[in-house]
Protein backbone atom coordinates (compact mmCIF):
# COMPACT_ATOMS: atom_id res chain seq x y z
CA UNK A 1 0.00 0.00 0.00
CA UNK A 2 1.75 3.46 -0.96
CA UNK A 3 2.00 6.00 1.70
CA UNK A 4 0.39 9.19 1.92
CA UNK A 5 4.04 11.27 1.32
CA UNK A 6 4.22 9.01 -1.76
CA UNK A 7 0.76 9.48 -3.17
CA UNK A 8 0.77 13.45 -3.07
CA UNK A 9 4.48 13.34 -4.49
CA UNK A 10 3.13 11.52 -7.22
CA UNK A 11 0.05 13.36 -7.80
CA UNK A 12 2.54 16.57 -8.06
CA UNK A 13 4.52 15.15 -10.52
CA UNK A 14 1.10 14.28 -12.41
CA UNK A 15 -0.41 17.88 -12.04
CA UNK A 16 1.39 20.01 -15.31
CA UNK A 17 4.12 22.67 -14.20
CA UNK A 18 1.91 25.34 -15.37
CA UNK A 19 -1.14 24.92 -13.36
CA UNK A 20 1.57 24.79 -10.36
CA UNK A 21 2.98 27.60 -11.03
CA UNK A 22 -0.21 29.27 -11.42
CA UNK A 23 -1.79 28.08 -8.13
CA UNK A 24 1.70 29.16 -6.43
CA UNK A 25 0.84 32.57 -7.98
CA UNK A 26 -2.73 33.02 -7.03
CA UNK A 27 -1.95 31.76 -3.17
CA UNK A 28 0.40 35.01 -2.21
CA UNK A 29 -2.10 37.19 -4.15
CA UNK A 30 -4.69 36.08 -1.54
CA UNK A 31 -2.93 36.55 1.67
CA UNK A 32 -2.02 39.96 0.64
CA UNK A 33 -5.35 41.05 0.21
CA UNK A 34 -5.97 39.32 3.52
CA UNK A 35 -8.95 36.88 2.21
CA UNK A 36 -8.56 32.84 3.47
CA UNK A 37 -9.55 29.80 1.77
CA UNK A 38 -13.28 30.90 1.85
CA UNK A 39 -12.92 34.03 0.02
CA UNK A 40 -12.98 36.65 2.94
CA UNK A 41 -11.48 38.85 4.77
CA UNK A 42 -11.51 36.98 8.41
CA UNK A 43 -13.24 40.05 9.84
CA UNK A 44 -16.29 39.38 7.93
CA UNK A 45 -16.11 35.50 8.02
CA UNK A 46 -19.76 34.90 8.79
CA UNK A 47 -22.86 36.38 8.76
CA UNK A 48 -23.56 36.08 12.58
CA UNK A 49 -20.35 37.71 13.32
CA UNK A 50 -21.25 40.91 10.92
CA UNK A 51 -24.74 41.03 12.78
CA UNK A 52 -23.91 41.08 15.91
CA UNK A 53 -21.24 43.59 15.08
CA UNK A 54 -23.88 46.02 13.77
CA UNK A 55 -26.43 44.96 16.65
CA UNK A 56 -23.39 46.10 19.17
CA UNK A 57 -22.67 49.17 17.06
CA UNK A 58 -26.64 50.46 16.56
CA UNK A 59 -28.54 48.63 19.45
CA UNK A 60 -29.74 50.76 21.93
CA UNK A 61 -32.24 52.92 22.30
CA UNK A 62 -30.98 56.21 20.69
CA UNK A 63 -30.58 56.80 17.24
CA UNK A 64 -27.00 57.85 16.30
CA UNK A 65 -26.78 58.85 12.55
CA UNK A 66 -22.68 58.50 13.06
CA UNK A 67 -23.15 54.75 13.84
CA UNK A 68 -25.73 54.11 11.23
CA UNK A 69 -23.87 55.46 8.67
CA UNK A 70 -20.43 53.54 10.01
CA UNK A 71 -23.14 50.32 10.06
CA UNK A 72 -23.72 51.39 6.21
CA UNK A 73 -19.89 51.14 5.78
CA UNK A 74 -19.16 48.38 7.30
CA UNK A 75 -22.19 46.29 5.51
CA UNK A 76 -20.71 47.46 2.24
CA UNK A 77 -17.47 46.50 2.85
CA UNK A 78 -18.23 43.17 4.11
CA UNK A 79 -20.10 42.46 0.83
CA UNK A 80 -17.89 43.66 -1.65
CA UNK A 81 -14.84 41.68 0.10
CA UNK A 82 -17.25 38.87 -0.68
CA UNK A 83 -17.85 39.90 -4.06
CA UNK A 84 -14.44 40.65 -5.38
CA UNK A 85 -12.75 37.53 -3.61
CA UNK A 86 -15.56 35.32 -5.71
CA UNK A 87 -14.61 37.48 -8.90
CA UNK A 88 -10.93 36.21 -8.68
CA UNK A 89 -11.87 32.51 -7.79
CA UNK A 90 -14.15 32.75 -10.98
CA UNK A 91 -11.59 34.40 -12.96
CA UNK A 92 -9.36 31.67 -11.52
CA UNK A 93 -10.94 28.67 -12.67
CA UNK A 94 -12.67 30.27 -16.07
CA UNK A 95 -8.26 30.21 -16.73
CA UNK A 96 -7.99 26.44 -15.76
CA UNK A 97 -11.14 26.08 -17.75
CA UNK A 98 -9.49 27.61 -21.11
CA UNK A 99 -6.23 25.69 -20.48
CA UNK A 100 -7.53 22.26 -19.67
CA UNK A 101 -9.83 22.72 -22.99
CA UNK A 102 -6.52 23.81 -25.20
CA UNK A 103 -4.36 20.89 -23.76
CA UNK A 104 -8.00 18.45 -24.21
CA UNK A 105 -7.99 19.70 -27.93
CA UNK A 106 -4.01 19.10 -28.35
CA UNK A 107 -4.42 15.69 -26.76
CA UNK A 108 -7.01 14.77 -28.95
CA UNK A 109 -5.07 15.70 -32.05
CA UNK A 110 -2.21 14.13 -31.37
CA UNK A 111 -3.92 10.91 -30.65
CA UNK A 112 -5.24 11.00 -34.09
CA UNK A 113 -2.47 12.13 -36.11
CA UNK A 114 -0.39 9.23 -34.25
CA UNK A 115 -3.64 6.62 -35.45
CA UNK A 116 -3.65 8.55 -39.13
CA UNK A 117 0.24 7.60 -39.21
CA UNK A 118 -0.96 4.41 -38.45
CA UNK A 119 -3.69 3.52 -40.62
CA UNK A 120 -1.65 4.92 -43.45
CA UNK A 121 1.50 3.20 -42.90
CA UNK A 122 -0.96 -0.50 -42.61
CA UNK A 123 -3.09 0.41 -45.38
CA UNK A 124 -0.59 -0.32 -48.12
CA UNK A 125 0.08 -3.24 -46.65
CA UNK A 126 -3.70 -4.81 -46.65
CA UNK A 127 -3.87 -3.66 -50.19
CA UNK A 128 -0.94 -5.39 -51.77
CA UNK A 129 -1.93 -8.96 -49.82
CA UNK A 130 -5.07 -9.02 -51.77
Amino acid sequence: MARPKKLAEDAKKRQPVHQRERLAEIQPQGQRDGYEQGGLDSSHSSGKNLLSRIESLIGGGDFDPGKVLEAVRMIRDAHLSYVRAHKQRLKTRLDEAEENETDFIKSCDLVEQKIQGFINTTEPLSETED
